[in-house]
């Protein structure tokens, strides 16, 4: 009886891991959308031992967690140059500052040195809270405006993330940007990729209009023309909607 009690569970558990959708099972852009799927197998002593239980090879272990990831990216191009930089860096500083210590914030930067992941959500919290405010007091401002390929940086690396929480969390995309994208950058394409993953992306326009492109795609688009302004605007981003309830990521 014990026996068949062992196998039942064994079996419950095999057709439940089977049933999952993971994040990773949508493909990003240059990588193949014909990952092995997840193999489940029940071990001699009758548990299931999971193979690969993301659909990735290669992919980081994980364990279920619904903690929050904000994945910031800081328009730092050249006409960012001057005070705009300075003002931005103060007000995410202190929006950073302000976070609950289990909240994980990454940091994506476009400057005059491209595009770079600066802060991966996968630090340990207190050694990514530290490293993320060095790191956003040190970008200078230079270079081009190509924001959807940092977009898509940010998708990525929120990605990750969902997969190291085995999907479940909330993941939030915070850009502030103070122009339109170079020519070429397919915005519509990285904020619909964003989008399919299921994660919400914030705008916050800095001195700019309410005319920027991405508004059509925002959860929420704010402007700001000032550093205090950019602050709290960037708090609104962090606030938990009266139904929020940590999610399921497919």
């Amino acid at each position: 009886m014990k026996h068949l009690t062992k196998n039942l569970m064994a079996l419950t558990l095999c057709l439940t891991a089977l049933s999952l959708t993971a994040c990773g099972d949508i493909a990003p852009s240059g990588t193949s959308e014909s990952s092995p799927p997840a193999v489940a197998q029940v071990d001699q002593s009758g548990y299931v031992q999971l193979q690969d239980p993301l659909g990735q090879q290669g992919a980081q272990p994980g364990q279920i967690s619904t903690a929050r990831n904000f994945e910031i990216v800081l328009d730092a191009s050249g006409s960012m140059a001057g005070s705009a930089i300075e003002e931005a860096k103060q007000a995410i500083h202190s929006f950073v500052q302000s976070l609950p210590a289990d909240i994980n914030v990454g940091l994506v930067v476009f400057d005059g040195s491209g595009i770079q992941e600066k802060v991966s959500l996968e630090s340990p919290a207190a050694k990514n809270r530290q490293q993320f405010l060095q790191e956003v007091q040190s970008v200078d401002a230079g270079g081009g405006t190509p924001l959807a390929d940092a977009m898509n940086v940010g998708s990525g690396a929120l990605l990750k993330q969902c997969q190291r929480q085995l999907n479940y969390g909330d993941y939030r995309l915070i850009v502030v940007t103070d122009g339109q994208p170079d020519w070429g950058q397919d915005l519509d394409k990285a904020c619909s990729t964003a989008a399919s993953y299921g994660f919400s992306i914030y705008t916050i326009g800095f001195n700019i209009d309410d005319g920027h492109p991405l508004k059509n795609w925002a959860t929420s688009y704010e402007t700001a023309s000032s550093a205090d302004e950019l602050t709290r605007k960037l708090q609104n981003t962090a606030a938990e909607p009266d139904n929020y309830v940590p999610t399921y990521h497919k």
